[in-house]
């Protein structure tokens, strides 16, 4: 997000009318996108640690709300993978579907 801005902010020195869409836009969606990319890569890192955290809490015999509370996060976080993926291809999509739009402003 900083990069963006940063951007921006240079742009503005220079005497480019604020805001300056087309190359404020670009680099607000790159920020974007790598900040969101860093939090996913991080996920991805913890999940062996958290996924076995959970498989042991699976076997707490005797705390069974204990047990459904690991299985359910399991679950959980299946389907949020999944949303993430589609998230991720959606904002591919976008991305390409903006790329000749914006090529033909400057």
């Amino acid at each position: 997000m900083s990069d963006g801005l940063s951007v921006a902010g240079r742009l503005k020195n220079l005497g480019v009318p604020w805001p300056c869409p087309v190359d404020f836009r670009a680099a607000y969606d790159v920020a974007r996108r790598t900040t969101f990319m860093a939090g996913i890569s991080r996920v991805h890192a913890l999940t062996p640690k958290a996924v076995e955290t959970l498989e042991d809490l699976l076997d707490a015999r005797p705390f069974p709300r204990v047990r459904l509370g690991a299985a359910r996060t399991i679950a959980e976080i299946a389907f949020h993978q999944h949303d993430a993926e589609t998230i991720l291809r959606k904002l591919d999509e976008i991305e390409a579907a903006q790329r000749p739009e914006s090529a033909g402003r400057r």
